[in-house]
């Protein structure tokens, strides 16, 4: 459980952190977005779940200590991460 609360956090900073610089998200706005992820996760969506994040090579993740540059490194890192269901678990 404490795995994917971590997982929720570093989600969370990094589909928010890519718009700060652009515009001023309103509350809302983040909240959709966040719920959007979380219900396209427990469906199994991975590339839904993707689309809170900034579709660019510069986007940068960090996990476990592995480093991923570029936005489709990293939908590839989680369709191979979490090729299962129960890998997935359920976010909240």
């Amino acid at each position: 459980m404490r795995r994917v609360r971590s997982f929720v956090l570093l989600c969370t900073l990094a589909a928010v952190v890519p718009l700060a610089p652009r515009t001023q998200p309103d509350i809302e706005s983040v909240r959709k977005l966040l719920s959007d992820q979380v219900k396209a996760w427990n469906r199994g969506d991975i590339e839904g779940f993707m689309k809170g994040y900034w579709n660019s090579d510069s986007t940068v993740f960090v996990s476990g200590g592995n480093l991923s540059r570029g936005y489709n490194q990293l939908l590839a890192r989680y369709k191979q991460t979490y090729d299962t269901r129960e890998k997935m678990g359920r976010l909240e």
